[in-house]
């Protein structure tokens, strides 16, 4: 099998394809608080690519090139950084879960926080830019609700249909809702959809009971991903709540997932610490990375590569995809 290589800190190494393409696997450290948790993700308004740390309570730039920016002012001590995503309004939003807060970032580091409208055990865990505009965040604490936010800071809750939901991942959906995952370990395995007024449905035809969904992406065929923290499994469901499961490996821990260049999904095994690769046919090819990488988010950067957070090694490491081929089409075969 064809796999990642470990680099050295800021070096590169190749993954030669069978097809003679070439990709390169960087990790940076430099720059990054040791022993920080790197954890959540995503593409910036401005180019960069941002992270949160998550035992550190920073927040991390990186460039393109890899040079890293941390900011801390105005982020309160313990206050456990879980999710950030790119808002509507040209800034980032990111979620405190000890803190219970709800923070935006300008892209210069200029940090606003909000609490107003939550509940005090609300422990808002994932968060996402919705269609209608405004922020959307899942309530890991509160364990049945969504909420949202306005880029001027109002916060509405929602309250799901289950009990004990415990709602984790969350993304803008191409139906004009949102959509999220419930992990069930009190219950039922669920997805979530939420329209922009609060109404929600959930649906479990489908979805093998305690397998725990985590993160969900929306496809390049117009259909939701996720994949399962328990049974190594990718779910596919439609916008009428149709399911699709393909079988992984039992071991394996899925937490991060994104649409990749060629069309098809990437993911990260968390536990294997190994970047999975998901036709839309549900055929899946895993790569290894160093042992104990424990990589957990991953986006598209807007330079064309694939980003993710070390966890275990406390590194933002980077795909720089090669040419096209034929089978895995940008970068991986």
């Amino acid at each position: 099998m064809v796999r990642l290589l470990r680099c050295a800190l800021t070096s590169a190494c190749s993954l030669l394809s069978a097809m003679g393409t070439a990709q390169t696997v960087t990790e940076f450290s430099q720059g990054i608080t040791p022993n920080s948790t790197p954890w959540g993700i995503t593409a910036g308004p401005d180019g960069n690519i941002w992270f949160t740390e998550m035992a550190t309570n920073r927040i991390g730039r990186i460039t393109p090139s890899g040079v890293v920016t941390e900011f801390s002012d105005g982020i309160p001590a313990g206050a456990r950084l879980e999710s950030i995503t790119k808002g509507a309004d040209g800034n980032l939003w990111f979620t405190e879960a000890s803190a219970n807060k709800i923070g935006r970032m300008t892209p210069d580091g200029q940090v606003t926080q909000y609490q107003q409208g939550l509940r005090s055990d609300a422990g808002p865990w994932h968060i996402t830019n919705g269609p209608d505009g405004n922020l959307w965040f899942t309530e890991g604490g509160n364990l049945n609700t969504v909420g949202r936010i306005t880029t001027m800071g109002v916060i509405t809750e929602f309250t799901l249909i289950s009990g004990v939901a415990e709602p984790f991942g969350i993304v803008g959906g191409p139906d004009g809702n949102v959509w999220f995952t419930e992990e069930g370990f009190y219950g039922d395995s669920k997805i979530g959809r939420v329209t922009p007024d609060g109404q929600v449905t959930e649906f479990t035809a489908g979805i093998t009971p305690n397998t725990a969904p985590a993160n969900i992406a929306v496809g390049s065929d117009g259909n939701l991903w996720f994949g399962d923290i328990f049974g190594g499994r990718i779910g596919r469901i439609t916008t009428d709540g149709v399911v699709t499961e393909f079988p992984g490996a039992a071991m394996s821990r899925i937490f991060g997932i994104t649409s990749g260049p060629d069309g098809n999904l990437l993911y990260t095994d968390f536990y294997a610490s190994e970047i999975g690769h998901i036709t839309l046919d549900g055929i899946a090819t895993e790569f290894s990375l160093s042992p104990g990488a424990q990589p957990y988010d991953i986006v598209m950067g807007s330079d064309g590569n694939l980003w993710f957070t070390e966890s275990g090694t406390g590194f933002i490491a980077r795909i720089t995809l090669g040419n096209v081929d034929p089978v895995f089409g940008n970068g991986f075969d």
